[in-house]
């Protein structure tokens, strides 16, 4: 007994039944709030795990006032104000190694995650111009609810308590340009690949007139 495929027309059939049936399927779309709300959360993990990164390899002390020579707003974030310095015998990334200003001029911890040192110091050097809350509205809208929690993600809404006492009120959801730019309007970071390469990071135009 011989057997035989099936011939090329019959192929050909089973082909075009599997395309239209594939067709008549429904098309799953995200909507523009879903995709941000990705991209935020991607931020704040990548932080995060650059905050995590930092407090194994320096040593961070609570800073008095005294060694405050640029005075800083009195941000609730990240529990107050600090100076950080490498730890003996621990590799920092370049990127994120503290610049001369960060271990002596007293500021939040919320700057030391970014992986961009002249960011960093020109952050600490604009002082009481510079209101941590509102860089976390922009960075990360309306994910957080009035608690500071994230109501999607709960294995992040607890890191060394900087979570806690980021209380942001809730924003206008903006509107977008077109309606394939997630982003319009919107003044944020984007993460693309591993947190602490600079090259991995895009800065979309609100973010950098707000703080650029």
């Amino acid at each position: 007994m011989s057997t035989t495929g099936p011939s090329a027309a019959e192929g050909s059939t089973f082909l075009s039944s599997v395309n239209s049936k594939l067709a008549e399927l429904p098309t799953i779309t995200f909507s523009s709030d879903h995709l941000l709300h990705l991209i935020q959360y991607n931020v704040f993990r990548g932080l995060m795990s650059n905050k995590s990164l930092l407090h194994s390899a320096a040593l961070i002390y609570g800073a008095p006032k005294i060694s405050m020579p640029i005075e800083q707003f009195p941000t609730r974030i990240c529990g107050g104000f600090t100076v950080i310095h490498p730890a003996v015998d621990q590799q920092i990334p370049n990127t994120l190694y503290p610049t001369p200003l960060q271990m002596n001029c007293a500021h939040t911890d919320w700057i030391n995650m970014f992986p961009f040192p002249r960011f960093r110091d020109n952050l600490i050097r604009r002082g009481v111009d510079f209101v941590p809350e509102k860089m976390c509205r922009d960075l990360f809208g309306d994910i957080f609810l009035e608690n500071g929690t994230l109501p999607l993600f709960d294995d992040a809404q607890k890191v060394d308590g900087c979570e806690s006492s980021l209380a942001l009120e809730r924003t206008d959801k903006g509107h977008f340009e077109e309606e394939d730019d997630y982003t319009a309007g919107r003044k944020c970071l984007i993460v693309w690949g591993d947190p602490l390469r600079v090259e991995n990071w895009e800065v979309t135009p609100g973010f950098l007139r707000n703080w650029g």
